[in-house]
């Protein structure tokens, strides 16, 4: 069959990349049941010579679509499309399911791909598979599509997640970063981390210390907010209403928004002296608000992250942060879930964290 016949095509004038196009050309083909279970592609060579791509494009493309679990490549013999029914799911594959996409060949650095990258080398190190996607409908809709033994979920909030009914379904599944009541959950200690920062800014004489977080439905977001909450009254300092900022845009990037975060914290009488983001992006999103209203930083306003992301140390100024063992988050999910797999036990899995000390901290000005 010629990608004539099978109507795939590529548009160099797209910003999507050559590979991405082809690789959701044949998914959406395969989801259509225009191309049936077993069914092969065609082979590398015929689409290089056809599409005038190279090797290495269309080798990415049946890649992407290998770690989306709609196909199943073969070597010495090609790629075929995956059986995704219940007689399929006797495989050592992990399913990782998130709410945001993932693009599996980025170099990017963040909490998703550190997350995933840890799950995807243990899986393969524990001799299994551990494709990333997005869920289509209900957790449960999407595993009854899945030719895989297992789930890991990234759980923003407990309203996603139906216990109940994974539980029926047969479903072995544990989340990341959940709240640890619906699912067995691996996640980092949000708690001491902001504590320790609280700490850190304490030590430096701060005390008008405010928090900025996004999306407040995130179980991650709500434990950090409890934490620096708790190391506020815990020092008998009260909290202004203004100094707490919870945005619905989860990287606070729209510059709107950045607007009515400093208007907050900063059109009071009584202005902070430190912030603590609850996020890496949050915290890079309140360096740029602070740099174009020309705020000195530490000088003025001392500023506290979360994640140490790569970009961290290169921030202007280098961020202090709260350092996750994210690779080892991955990790621990993928062991946890093979363990249910092999009906041992588990249990609730909180690892420590690190505070990172940078430049974006310093000495309280004086009132």
């Amino acid at each position: 069959m010629t990608t004539a016949e099978l109507a795939i095509g590529v548009d160099r004038g797209l910003r999507v990349p050559i590979y991405r196009q082809i690789g959701r050309q044949f998914a959406a083909m395969i989801e259509r049941g225009e191309l049936r279970r077993g069914q092969r592609l065609p082979g590398v060579p015929q689409l290089v010579r056809e599409l005038g791509v190279n090797y290495r494009t269309v080798r990415q493309a049946y890649q992407y679509l290998s770690q989306t679990g709609l196909v199943e490549i073969i070597n010495g013999k090609g790629t075929f499309v995956a059986d995704r029914t219940a007689a399929g799911r006797e495989t050592r594959t992990v399913a990782a399911v998130g709410y945001w996409p993932l693009d599996v060949h980025s170099d990017r650095q963040d909490f998703l791909q550190n997350v995933y990258r840890g799950m995807r080398l243990e899986a393969e190190r524990m001799g299994w598979s551990c494709p990333y996607m997005t869920p289509a409908g209900s957790l449960v809709e999407t595993w009854r599509g899945l030719r895989a033994a297992g789930m890991i979920v990234f759980a923003t909030s407990s309203e996603l997640i139906d216990p109940d009914g994974l539980r029926q379904a047969g479903v072995k599944a544990v989340t990341v970063s959940g709240s640890g009541k619906a699912l067995p959950m691996v996640r980092s200690d949000d708690h001491a981390g902001i504590g320790a920062m609280m700490d850190h800014l304490f030590d430096l004489g701060h005390r008008r210390v405010a928090f900025v977080g996004a999306s407040q439905l995130t179980h991650s977001v709500r434990r950090r907010m409890e934490a620096y909450c708790r190391k506020m009254g815990e020092r008998g300092l009260s909290i202004q209403p203004s100094w707490i900022f919870i945005s619905e845009d989860p990287v606070l990037q729209e510059w709107e928004e950045q607007e009515r975060v400093y208007e907050q914290l900063f059109g009071s009488d009584a202005p902070p002296t430190a912030i603590v983001a609850s996020s890496g992006y949050v915290s890079m999103s309140l360096l740029q608000l602070l740099h174009r209203h020309r705020v000195r930083i530490p000088e003025e306003v001392s500023v506290g992250g979360y994640d140490d992301l790569p970009a961290m140390r290169f921030a202007a100024p280098p961020l202090t942060t709260v350092r996750q063992p994210l690779e080892e988050i991955g990790r621990e999910a993928v062991r946890k879930v093979v363990a249910m797999l092999e009906e041992r036990e588990v249990e609730d899995t909180v690892l420590p964290v690190e505070l990172v000390v940078r430049e974006s901290t310093g000495r309280a000005r004086e009132s």
